[in-house]
């Protein structure tokens, strides 16, 4: 597979150079030969604002009253790629020009002060972005930079920018496109992507500019004539001058950059990565073998501080989720559901159970059915959950935590920020009483033919005779189980409630390696480190439900412990340790639900 047959179209950036204001730091590698002379910028009035725009670039941009932006999204030119609180971001596609236009806005008195004590977002990305380029690092080319100020105040302000041809983002290219194809990454394209991007960060960092959000989607990527790949760096307003090259600053943006490359590269890859990097630094070999160990724990422990971050948003600040209200009823609901739709439900949540394909549980804290909502999604049923009213002490706790419901939904979301494998919740909506909710329905995505884990199993050793194929897809199961639980607590999550009914198996070609997902998330905890004593309880909730299984050897549980500890297996009191303590906690719950008279699921 070729990169050039991987990239598309899309992208803003390019390695243009103009004076600037960042301090002069002698990039470590030489910039290209013959690179062109710094792009002249005309100044213009047009209405209320300053422009300085590249002249080829005026007639296309302006008429008499200023930016032609409300044309072209009347025409359809101009595409909305991204909008947020005081920046909105369009691709404009007109003839003889194709750009990227961002609009910065004070839109409250906070956002305004910021503006007069410190530099305009959009003029601090014009220099920056003029400087590195000038430095060697390849980064976006200004077009044009627009000001709107009263009394000496910014008010608002505009960045446009040439696109590229025949780029993408990272993420576009390794999640949409080599990862989305199901097959092995080429390991030519592995190593260059390595080394692409391990001299990127270098050439930053040589240039004394701490990036502080550097991750995949602020890095464009385009195929060269020669076959390799060409990286540049987007979203300069975040930039920070740090002068010196100082080791501590570079380690927190390496760290913010790895959060994402951790869960897809190898350790090879993340060394070829580094060595590229140290190499461009010009560091000894010494250094370099000291700095990479560092920086493996910084990348780790910036992602957990990311997770405990986004964890602690209300439910409505996961991924732009549209919050809706009305008397009595308050709902948080996905942004692909229509507005219409999230009313009806608001209005007779429990119409949605005159729709059920199949009942998955009925009892007296929650119900949990299978249902057909055409509205949204067509011969696809989701998972619509409701949560009784248990009493107003459940209530008046909202005050101080979430309720059950709504834990479901912050803990999905959290998982799925980790990558972990749980059904997307779509909707959830709250009846409430003097605001306090009172009873809760909860709307996920359902996994097509996923079943139980136990229940797989014991159908899949049914369906074959052959002892060999019954043991292979028994140790597949354990192994993937393992993994599954390994990964959960790498991430930092635990489920209190680790049934193997909550873990659901989905079919793939293959029944020893079917796809796990984790459900009933509303005793998930996350944490900063996940003490022992919970892991422990962990593996102990998946095992009794298998302690009936008698096709379930001892062998079959030391198999699934060897995989979940990887190397510390080998430490004998460690491993010890563990299978005592699972073993106990394992008795334990099997003789507190059998004295209860519980079900042992």
């Amino acid at each position: 597979m070729t990169v050039g047959s991987i990239v598309g179209r899309t992208g803003s950036v390019s390695d243009r150079s103009s004076p600037g204001i960042l301090r002069r730091f002698e990039p470590r590698s030489a910039p290209v030969a013959d690179a062109p002379g710094p792009p002249v910028y005309v100044h213009v009035r047009i209405g209320d604002f300053d422009w300085r725009v590249l002249p080829h670039y005026r007639s296309l941009l302006f008429d008499e009253r200023g930016l032609r932006l409300s044309q072209w999204k009347d025409e359809g030119s101009a595409a909305l790629v991204k909008a947020g609180a005081g920046r909105t971001i369009h691709r404009v596609r007109v003839p003889g020009a194709d750009v990227y236009v961002k609009h910065f806005r004070a839109i409250n008195p906070i956002s305004l002060i910021h503006q007069c004590l410190r530099q305009g977002r959009a003029h601090k990305e014009f220099e920056v972005a003029l400087e590195l380029a000038e430095l060697g690092v390849p980064t976006i080319t200004p077009v044009a930079l627009g000001e709107r100020r009263r009394g000496g105040l910014l008010l608002e302000s505009y960045l446009i920018s040439e696109s590229i041809a025949d780029g993408m983002t990272l993420f576009d290219l390794i999640d949409r496109r080599l990862l989305a194809s199901g097959e092995p990454i080429d390991p030519t394209l592995r190593f260059h992507l390595a080394d692409e991007l391990g001299v990127l960060a270098a050439r930053i960092h040589n240039a004394g500019v701490e990036h502080r959000d550097l991750h995949e989607r602020n890095i464009i990527v385009r195929p060269k004539d020669d076959g390799g790949l060409e990286l540049f760096m987007l979203d300069l307003h975040e930039l920070r001058r740090r002068p010196g090259g100082d080791w501590r600053w570079a380690e927190r943006d390496l760290g913010r950059m790895g959060r994402y490359f951790t869960l897809r590269t190898s350790a090879a890859d993340r060394r070829r990565f580094f060595r590229a990097y140290a190499a461009e630094r010009r560091w000894p070999r010494s250094d370099t073998r000291v700095r990479a160990k560092l920086l493996e724990r910084e990348v780790i422990e910036s992602r957990a501080d990311f997770w405990r971050r986004r964890d602690q948003r209300g439910p409505a600040k996961y991924n732009r989720i549209n919050e809706f209200q009305s008397a009595g009823v308050k709902a948080y609901a996905v942004p692909e559901l229509p507005s219409d739709f999230v009313h009806r439900v608001m209005a007779e949540p429990d119409a949605v159970f005159r729709h059920v394909v199949a009942w998955w549980k009925q009892g007296r804290s929650t119900r949990v059915a299978a249902v057909d909502m055409p509205a949204i999604r067509r011969a696809d049923p989701l998972v619509f959950k409701q949560y009784f009213f248990k009493g107003w002490h459940e209530s008046l706790s909202t005050v101080m935590r979430p309720n059950q419901a709504e834990r479901a939904w912050n803990h999905g979301a959290a998982l799925l920020l980790r990558e972990l494998p749980t059904p997307r919740p779509l909707m959830l909506v709250h009846k409430t009483v003097a605001g306090l909710p009172v009873t809760s329905y909860l709307l996920c995505e359902r996994v097509p033919g996923a079943m139980g884990l136990c229940d797989y199993l014991e159908g899949k050793i049914a369906e074959t005779r052959d002892p060999r194929q019954k043991r292979r897809v028994i140790e597949g199961v354990v192994d993937e189980t393992a993994r599954l639980l390994r990964m959960l607590h790498d991430r930092r999550v635990t489920h209190r409630d680790l049934k193997a009914s909550n873990v659901l198996a989905e079919p793939t070609d293959d029944p020893a390696k079917p796809k796990l997902w984790l459900i009933d998330l509303d005793g998930v905890t996350t944490w900063k480190s996940v003490p022992e004593r919970h892991r422990v309880q962990n593996l102990a909730r998946i095992n009794v439900s298998f302690w009936r299984c008698e096709w379930l050897t001892l062998a079959d549980r030391l198999r699934f412990l060897r995989i979940y500890l990887g190397r510390d297996f080998y430490n004998r009191a460690l491993r010890k340790r563990f299978w005592h303590a699972v073993a106990a906690d394992t008795t334990a719950k099997i003789e507190r639900n059998l004295r209860r008279g519980r079900t042992i699921l």
